[in-house]
């Protein structure tokens, strides 16, 4: 039997110290882009570029914490910025639904929303929410 790595250890004393706030046990960012539960019809094995997998590894090397409040991404068009970003935000989104209350994990108001924000460089890049109906 293989003994756990460090980072195992540390995401299981995390999760011990975190479970009663949670539905269900949220799974690594790796195991998000390839099971086909989550985005593995999208994504899949070998349909990231391994310089983005190992970027989002580094942004959330556990499901319950990141050392980064923001990130700026700045590089060629088609690196794909805009693909590692819908990733992070499924990411985000997933975690917050692991949740059982998250208004009450994050000290919010029941009635305060939760927001996520997205920025383009241009107008011409960015679209009206009112325009997808």
């Amino acid at each position: 039997m293989l003994e756990p790595t460090e980072k195992e250890i540390y995401n299981e004393l995390l999760w011990e110290l975190e479970k009663d706030n949670y539905r269900y046990k949220p799974v690594d960012i790796q195991t998000f882009i390839e099971d086909d539960y989550y985005l593995g019809q999208i994504y899949g094995k070998g349909h990231i570029y391994p310089f983005w997998m190992k970027f989002l590894k580094k942004v959330y090397p556990s499901p319950f914490v990141s050392p980064y409040e923001e990130i700026i991404l700045s590089c060629a068009i088609g690196a794909g910025k805009s693909s590692v970003t819908s990733i992070s935000i499924a990411y985000e989104i997933y975690k917050l639904l692991c949740l059982k209350n998250a208004n009450e994990y994050y000290r919010l108001l029941e009635t305060d929303s939760i927001v996520f924000m997205l920025f383009a460089a241009t107008q011409g890049t960015a679209q009206d929410y009112r325009d997808w109906e």
